[in-house]
Order: structure tokens, then sequence, then C-alpha cells
């Protein structure tokens, strides 16, 4: 069986300006699990961004997950802990995993357990996971739909969008070496599509220590059991919408066979791009041109984050830094960039620098100088920096 595994899509209230973005990023996760042949989706938390927007999502939701032909398996993450309460309904073919030691189960799918959030720290989590591995049975296509953060994974706090510096069930790939669950189908991690992978021991396996997966960084285990090797996957699929500007690239969700390795697939939701100028006075094209080009390049339908840097001959371009800042505005209108945020404008006209006699007498010199292009051209910067302090 197929099973399109998702997470942290955080619906929003219909008021919210990012709602319709995130709907329709439902909708294709639902699209695209129709067209795959999935007999299953689940969600591995933050489903809703707040308590509010799934009491007032409720009556829709449950009609959006109607249109999926298989069943549907959610569990609560730190957003949306109160939103799925005893009793509310969010469609025939949906399940949600409000206590842990309850897991799906239905004739011709896979067995699924699920660790709704709770707050738990690190060794609460481990002691609960324990607890809940001796109602499990072995096998090959166990799988545990959990939300909180893989501490083997390397990177920053924006990782995991707005969250801020706080746990979240914080696990260690060590932990499920020998545990029943094969299949780790995480949610919380928003940044990008990341699979590790552990050494998984059957009963009666026996240990080989060897290198670990992408994403794991370190040494992991994996077991053998008359001659086979096991892996165990930790499968963080990423937010398929981007929900903070930190969130850039093509979104994806994971598509799962169990019995064999998870695969990302690629969805065309919004997302954020960033694109990145850095003008110099010696272009041959202008300011305004080198953005627009720029802008024109990048991905279409994406919501472009630019970042304009270095410097620029104002005066031979008769342009203005002001007048620049207005161009790049006009630009996002009229090549119709569903948004476009600027969050750096860091450019400088240095068209009067490049006649003062300083600088002239300066670059005479160093065309004479056997230098490479790159130190001539951070030379220069040098000093365009230097006289740009003294002059203002």
């Amino acid at each position: 069986m197929k099973i399109i595994h998702t997470a942290d899509i955080h619906l929003t209230e219909k008021k919210n300006r990012f709602h319709s973005y995130r709907w329709k990023a439902l909708e294709r996760v639902i699209e695209k699990a129709n067209e795959t042949g999935a007999g299953m989706i689940t969600i591995s938390g933050d489903l809703f961004d707040s308590l509010r927007a799934a009491e007032e999502l409720r009556n829709e939701i449950r009609a959006l997950f109607e249109r999926f032909k298989g069943r549907v398996v959610i569990i609560p993450g730190n957003h949306d802990a109160e939103a799925f309460p005893k009793g509310a309904y969010f469609g025939a073919n949906v399940h949600v995993i409000r206590n842990p030691g309850e897991p799906f189960k239905a004739e011709g799918f896979p067995e699924v357990w699920g660790l709704p959030f709770s707050g738990m720290q690190k060794e609460d989590t481990l002691a609960t996971l324990k607890s809940l591995s001796q109602g499990v049975g072995m096998g090959e296509n166990s799988i545990l739909l959990f939300h909180g953060e893989l501490l083997d994974v390397s990177g920053d706090w924006t990782s995991y969008g707005d969250e801020g510096q706080k746990r979240y069930h914080p696990v260690k790939l060590s932990y499920f070496e020998k545990l029943p669950w094969r299949y780790i189908l995480a949610g919380h991690f928003h940044t990008n599509f990341s699979v590790s992978t552990f050494g998984w021991e059957k009963r009666g396996g026996k240990q080989v220590r060897q290198s670990g997966g992408s994403g794991a960084g370190g040494e992991s285990r994996k077991s053998t059991e008359a001659g086979k090797t096991s892996t165990g996957f930790f499968v963080y699929p990423g937010s398929p919408v981007s929900i903070t500007s930190k969130e850039t690239g093509i979104r994806k969700v994971n598509v799962l066979e169990p019995g064999g390795e998870p695969k990302e697939l690629e969805l065309d939701t919004f997302h954020y791009e960033e694109v990145d100028v850095e003008l110099s006075p010696f272009d041959r094209q202008s300011p305004v041109a080198r953005v627009e080009a720029a802008l024109k390049a990048a991905p279409k339908g994406a919501s472009l984050l630019l970042r304009v840097g270095g410097y620029f001959d104002g005066e031979r371009w008769k342009v203005s830094e002001e007048r620049l800042a207005k161009e790049i505005e006009k630009l996002g209108r009229a090549l119709e960039i569903p948004e476009m945020e600027v969050p750096a404008l860091e450019f400088h006209d240095v068209g009067k620098i490049l006649s003062d006699e300083i600088y002239v007498r300066f670059m005479k010199k160093l065309k004479a100088m056997q230098v490479d292009d790159d130190t001539r051209f951070l030379m220069q910067r040098i000093l365009m920096r230097a006289i740009m302090r003294v002059t203002r």
C-alpha cells in the first residue's frame, strides 16, 4: 500500500491572508494521493495553526477529506493539541490518534501508532515510547506518527518555523534501534524533506555498526537477521506549503510503500524562492534591468525574497537609490509575482565616487598590479566603502 505522509500545514482562519495558500496545499496533497493511488494519508501534527482555526474549518475539512478514496490518519501537534476533542467528527474516512495507546487498526491497512503532542521532555518521551512498544508486534511495516524534534538533525531553531527556542518531544535516532517501529513518520521540522536512517533491530537480530544515513550525522546501527540487513527510517516531509519565509524551495510530501524506502514527491504549492542580485558599477546593464532579469529568471508562481546589494553608477544610468527602490517595487507588480518581499536593499550609488580623484588614481595603480579579478574586485569594494564613510 502506498502512503502519503505530510505535516505542518498550519491551516488558519479564513481572515488570515495565508489561509487560501495553505488550504490549497491540503487540496493538492489529497489530489496527489488520489493520482498516485495511495491508500492512506498520514498527517503528523499541526494540521491546524490554532484551535480557533480548527473549529471554523471543521465542516469544510470533512468534505475535503472525503474526496480522498482511502483513509486519513492524524495526530495532534503542538499548535493543534486541543483541536481534536473526543467526539469531534472530521469525516467518515478520518481517524485521529488522540491516545498514544490506541493505534489505528483496520483490515487491509498497516497498523499505525501515534505519539500526539503533550509537551514531554526527552526522558519522558523515551519512557513513553518504551511503554508503548510493549503492545506493538514486530514486522517490516510498523509505523509511528511523531511530532517533535530529532536531536540528530543538524540545524538551528529556524528549521522548525517560528516555534521559538523550545524543545518538543526531543528524541535521538538511537532511541528507535530496539523499538518495534521501522518507519517514524514525523512532523515539526518545516524546512525541507529529510530522511535519517537507523539500524532497526528485529527480535533475535544481530547488530552490526556502520555509518548513518542522510541527516543523521555520526554512527548508526543496522541489524542483520538470517543474512538480511534492516534499516529504519525517520522522515520529516517538511511543510507542504511555505509557512514562513524560512521555508524556501519547492515543497514536498513523503511517499512510502511499507517495506521500501521513503521517496519525496514535489508539490506545486505556495512557496518562497530567494533571489539575490549583486550590482556592480561596471555592469553593462542598468541596475533596474539587472533586477528585472533576475526576477524574470525566478521560478514561476513562487513568492520571491529579493535581496539587492552591491554598487551601481547612478550618474551613468540616471537613477538614484530612491528611484531604484521604487522601480523594484513596480517590477513586482508589473511581472505579476504572487508575493514579493524585499527583506534587504543594500545597494549604494557610487557614481560620484567613480570620478573621485583618489579612486581614479588608485584604479590606475590597481590595474598595473598583477592580481586576480576576485582580489581586484575586493580591493575596489574596500576603497569604495572607505570613501563613502568620509564623504557621508
